[in-house]
């Protein structure tokens, strides 16, 4: 690994753990994979090593960053990390265990009729949404890479909030002035 280069450590080290409980959730069971706050949770673990990823590259400058290094660092480390979990996800679902997307369908659907009952939507055709959703859940090789473009888009404002706090310009001496 580079040692000059955390974006990269810590990329995959975000991939591995967002993996690793990934696993550790779809071995749990009880449809724990689908739950609304998996996402999230992964997402903050990604954060986080977006942040470390730009304070080490500081460290490592002798205190000192630009917003463009620390956009970079926190933003390849996202990438990075969003590749895998993007590659592990397609995998699961079509090679792994193809039967998690009826499963997540079902998640779906439960939370759907029970959101429909709560605001009183009990003219909904469930059977024709059904239709609908199981052709938005499959996971397709098309479908993942435009996933993974859209999520390299969103970590982009994290990555641009954490570089501007981050940042620290290098002060000017006299001789650099002359």
């Amino acid at each position: 690994m580079n040692q000059n280069n955390p974006s990269i450590q810590n990329g995959l080290i975000a991939g591995v753990l967002g993996i690793i409980l990934q696993m550790l959730f779809y071995f749990l069971g009880g449809g724990m994979l689908f739950k609304w706050w998996t996402p999230w949770l992964v997402f903050f673990i990604v954060l986080f090593f977006m942040i470390t990823s730009a304070n080490q590259a500081k460290k490592m400058n002798g205190g000192y960053i630009s917003l463009k290094e620390a956009l970079q660092q926190s933003w390849v480390t996202a990438l990075i990390a969003i590749v895998l979990l993007s590659v592990f996800k397609y995998l699961l679902f079509n090679v792994i265990d193809p039967g998690l997307v009826d499963q997540q369908l079902e998640a779906v659907m439960e939370q759907t009729e029970k959101f429909a009952g709560m605001f009183g939507g009990g003219d909904v055709d469930f059977d024709d949404l059904e239709d609908q959703m199981r052709k938005n859940i499959e996971i397709t090789l098309p479908k993942l890479l435009l996933g993974i473009l859209i999520s390299m888009i969103l970590h982009f404002i994290p990555a641009i909030i954490i570089a501007a706090i981050v940042k620290k310009k290098r002060p000017e001496t006299e001789t650099e002035m002359v």
